[in-house]
């Protein structure tokens, strides 16, 4: 178990530097939340993939370099599986099969 986000913050930037660094890391998590929202407008399936993605983000236990580094692997699988459905569901590679029955 490490000293989590507000222990690192005092750590590394001391008494006067970490309200800032937490108030921008603060903004950074609510700004990717709302963009998972918006995105929710056009891919339902991202209101699904929100608790899995900030899951360490939300925890109090977790540092910034753990806290980055699921959000990011989150963020990258949950686009991969955004991209295979709408390749699947678009037709994918059967949109080529018209072109195999005329021979």
């Amino acid at each position: 178990m490490g000293i989590g986000t507000q222990g690192e913050a005092y750590a590394n930037f001391g008494a006067i530097g970490a309200p800032i660094y937490l108030m921008a890391y603060g903004l950074a998590i609510a700004w990717l939340i709302s963009s998972y929202a918006k995105l929710s407008e056009r891919i339902p399936l991202a209101v699904a993939m929100l608790p899995n993605t900030f899951l360490f983000a939300l925890k109090a236990e977790g540092d910034f370099v753990t806290v980055s580094n699921f959000v990011t692997k989150g963020f990258l699988f949950h686009a991969a599986i955004a991209a295979g459905l709408a390749y699947a569901f678009r037709g994918g590679s059967h949109a080529n099969s018209r072109n195999l029955d005329r021979s």
